[in-house]
């Protein structure tokens, strides 16, 4: 399955162009409230794991995660960042988050805790396997670490870069010389406040214009 990785265009993101090693995030630095639901011992445990966060490319309604508005403007810095194309291989894939309403997750909540006191190896990836329902436009697939705060290598392939339609032309040219013609690219562009997806040539080099020197 095809999945993508909304995000900003920064040093750390654009060197996981080049590594295709990936940071993955603290409880503390997710933006969903509720994932920081734990307590005491459990919270002690949770804390020490790192998540990678991915979209698969389709929801169950057949709709590209690409022609989401909220994650180009939530994850991709407004629409100027970039979405990375994973295609991943081996055993170590992303598991799908699942969506529930509030009293299912709290039900769930106290099975982790019996199932923790009793052992359980699953603990960790159970714990970030839940999500409040409205969070469910994301289609979002994660990855659980070790280590939290910490660059991974993923069994995935960068297969393509998708450009959002704010995305500036010096950031294009700096993604075409690390990666150069290795992907494939593509752009958003806004119809009338409809996002639709085209294949795209990204721009390599600025164009100059003649500059006027004034007499004095």
């Amino acid at each position: 399955m095809k999945m993508y990785k909304f995000t900003k265009i920064n040093t750390r993101n654009l060197s996981s162009l080049i590594t295709n090693q990936f940071w993955t995030s603290s409880l503390d630095k997710m933006n969903d409230p509720f994932e920081d639901r734990f307590s005491g011992k459990l919270k002690g445990l949770i804390d020490n794991f790192g998540v990678f966060s991915t979209s698969g490319e389709f929801n169950e309604n057949g709709e590209n995660i690409l022609t989401n508005p909220l994650m180009w403007a939530h994850y991709s810095e407004n629409h100027s960042g970039i979405a990375i194309g994973l295609e991943f291989y081996g055993k170590n894939k992303p598991f799908k988050v699942e969506y529930l309403e509030k009293g299912q997750i709290d039900f769930v909540l106290n099975k982790y805790s019996q199932e923790n006191n009793g052992g359980h190896t699953d603990f960790p990836k159970l714990a970030f396997k839940h999500k409040a329902n409205f969070w469910k436009n994301e289609n979002e697939y994660r990855m659980v670490f070790s280590k939290s705060n910490n660059y991974v290598k993923l069994e995935a392939n960068i297969t393509d870069v998708v450009f959002g339609f704010r995305t500036k032309k010096e950031d294009e040219i700096i993604i075409w010389q690390l990666l150069g013609d290795k992907i494939n690219y593509k752009k958003v562009i806004n119809e009338n406040g409809k996002l639709e997806i085209i294949p795209y040539e990204p721009i390599k080099k600025l164009k100059i214009n003649p500059v006027m020197t004034l007499k004095v």
